[in-house]
């Protein structure tokens, strides 16, 4: 961004980011077995996940409406630090421990209200 570390330590306390996503319709999602190779890949501990179908209600998409997926960065003092000694980002993200927007994404899918598919198409990992 070019700011200089003392302008944004002293004046952000808290960063956010945030996605929106097609919601599946509740009208019409289906089960769907989750392929072996995506479970382990990504963690899912059921071999169960929904699928947009379309109907009527969602005008054969498979999808009403959309959610948002979020990440937060809080301005810690370890983060405050970082920032002081212009460490990379990807750094200062990884020392943060925060969920990403990926992780709050899966966290949607597992809960059955969006496909993985779409927090593949709006996430980049």
């Amino acid at each position: 961004m070019g700011a200089e570390p003392f302008v944004l330590t002293s004046s952000v306390l808290l960063i956010i980011s945030q996605r929106l996503v097609r919601a599946l319709c509740k009208e019409c999602k289906v089960e769907t077995v989750v392929p072996e190779p995506v479970r382990d890949r990504y963690g899912f501990g059921t071999s169960v996940m929904y699928a947009a179908r379309g109907c009527n209600a969602c005008r054969q998409t498979g999808y009403k409406g959309r959610i948002g997926i979020f990440e937060f960065l809080p301005m810690s003092a370890d983060i405050v630090s970082a920032v002081y000694q212009r460490r990379p980002a990807e750094e200062i993200h990884r020392m943060s421990g925060r969920p990403t927007l990926f992780d709050d994404g899966l966290k949607k899918v597992r809960a059955g209200t969006t496909t993985l598919d779409e927090i593949l198409r709006v996430t980049s990992i």
